[in-house]
């Protein structure tokens, strides 16, 4: 027996796919397509990679543990 609650699960997938396939027959000019595809040019993911120099410093550090112990 169907109760017909919907599943939010499959209505959120649905809806998400339903969204993306708009956005990629939509016309390049308009700022919903521009908006979601944007990538900011100073974007780099600072979070999970640092700067060169972090990774450095703290590979060097790291090394430099290994070989004291």
């Amino acid at each position: 027996m169907e109760t017909g609650v919907i599943d939010w699960v499959e209505e959120a997938i649905r809806r998400k796919l339903r969204w993306a396939n708009k956005i990629r027959n939509m016309d390049g000019n308009r700022w919903a397509r521009r908006l979601t595809v944007w990538i900011p040019y100073d974007w780099s993911n600072r979070r999970a990679q640092g700067t060169m120099e972090e990774r450095d410093t703290t590979e060097n550090g790291l090394m430099g543990a290994k070989n004291n112990h």
